[in-house]
């Protein structure tokens, strides 16, 4: 799931250059190795959303809002440098509210996770969207490294 939300992630960007969805390089996902099932659910999930007319999605690509959100003193050695990168990203390109991602925030703290990196945050996003287990999902069996 995490690799869709990669695909997620190229199609937003690519719309922050493009105007129509139709305009995208999806032959460019194709030869870096995404399935055509893995873009087919990607789309479907784009479509889905836009289509119910109350999703929030892109929403910050359209409305040209930069805000940014900093960290508390005390939330400062939850993310690694990168795995706090991809959460703002997902954020500014509209894929992630923000309602989630401070509940993301939340949940990190309360549980005392360290050092989170991208791929975490990748697969913890990615069980939300695609509302999978995430108590199994979030993180590997083994913590040791996010935990210290």
């Amino acid at each position: 799931m995490e690799r869709i939300i990669e695909i997620l992630i190229f199609i937003a960007s690519e719309l922050t250059k493009k105007k129509q969805i139709d305009e995208v390089d999806l032959k460019m996902l194709l030869n870096k190795g995404y399935s055509r099932s893995e873009i087919s659910v990607a789309l479907s999930w784009i479509v889905e959303k836009l289509e119910d007319g109350k999703s929030t999605l892109f929403q910050n690509l359209h409305s040209g809002n930069k805000s940014f959100r900093y960290l508390h003193e005390a939330e400062k050695d939850l993310f690694s440098p990168d795995g706090w990168q991809e959460l703002n990203q997902l954020y500014s390109l509209g894929i992630l509210p923000l309602e989630v991602m401070e509940t993301f925030i939340d949940r990190a703290m309360l549980i005392g996770l360290r050092n989170i990196n991208a791929q975490q945050v990748r697969r913890f996003i990615a069980g939300l969207i695609f509302e999978t287990n995430i108590h199994q999902n979030i993180f590997p069996p083994n913590n040791e490294d996010i935990i210290n």
